[in-house]
């Protein structure tokens, strides 16, 4: 197997995924509270050696991340996150999984909200369609009320160029406003691929707490054939710092004595 590349600039890129993750993320309808506590940079990146890919851990209190469990299951022999054997995730590279369950800042549930789409679409079709019912002919022509927002068709235009112009409204109106969207861009625009780069985990913040989900925790590092493997993490990692713009905090100093937490 090919030697993966070494990421140029990985430090730049890392923060520039942590904003993205922090700032887009799905908020609370009614706070505004972010999904994301926070991003946490170790490994290679934050030992400023080169590095093949970037290694990101996530701290939330989010329910879509929840069917990754309590934290990511971590193979320490490919160094990367290994399918939920529950068959909890969903199919393709699991750091786009993860990325595709943070949704928008204003969104949720990305296929949700394209069914809902899809279901307006359907309902309010017959608004701009004409009396020919050849799917072939150019038979609508208006302004098309999809809620999110809307399609203007000046000139008359068939089935086929309403459905496309849909799918268009979808993608530039809704998907470009997802974490994942954005965070593939941000890997992309640099010739790299978003699998192989990214090695992103996810982990409940309340393991961090002493008083709370002390089961969970004791499974967590029990799931690693390391036992020491998440107290490195978050002794070795530091947190982002939207003010400095830098991974520069100690996970004691924001969450006092979670390292203590994980055996060493």
């Amino acid at each position: 197997m090919a030697e993966k590349q070494i990421i140029p600039n990985a430090y730049d890129l890392a923060v520039k995924v942590a904003e993205t993750i922090l700032n887009k993320s799905y908020h609370g309808v009614f706070n505004s509270q972010p999904s994301i506590n926070d991003v946490l940079l170790f490994g290679s990146t934050m030992r400023e050696e080169p590095a093949h890919d970037l290694d990101l851990l996530v701290l939330h209190k989010f329910h879509p991340l929840a069917s990754y469990g309590v934290v990511t299951k971590y193979d320490e022999k490919t160094h990367s996150l290994i399918v939920n054997p529950d068959g909890n995730i969903q199919k393709g590279a699991p750091s786009e999984s993860i990325l595709h369950s943070m949704g928008g800042k204003d969104i949720y549930d990305l296929f949700d909200l394209e069914e809902e789409i899809d279901s307006i679409f359907h309902r309010n079709l017959a608004s701009i369609r004409g009396t020919i019912n050849s799917i072939e002919e150019k038979n609508y022509h208006g302004k098309l009320d999809l809620e999110f927002g809307s399609i203007e068709f000046p000139e008359p235009v068939s089935f086929m160029e309403v459905l496309d112009a849909r799918t268009k409204f979808i993608e530039e109106e809704i998907r470009s406003k997802t974490v994942l969207y954005k965070v593939k861009a941000l890997v992309q625009e640099r010739g790299l691929d978003l699998g192989t780069v990214l090695d992103l985990h996810a982990m409940d913040v309340d393991l961090l707490y002493t008083q709370k989900m002390q089961d969970e925790r004791e499974m967590a590092i029990q799931q690693c054939t390391d036992p020491t493997f998440w107290n490195t993490v978050l002794t070795t990692g530091k947190l982002y710092n939207s003010e400095s713009g830098k991974f520069d905090i100690p996970v004691d100093q924001k969450y006092e004595g979670a390292t203590s937490l994980f055996p060493n």
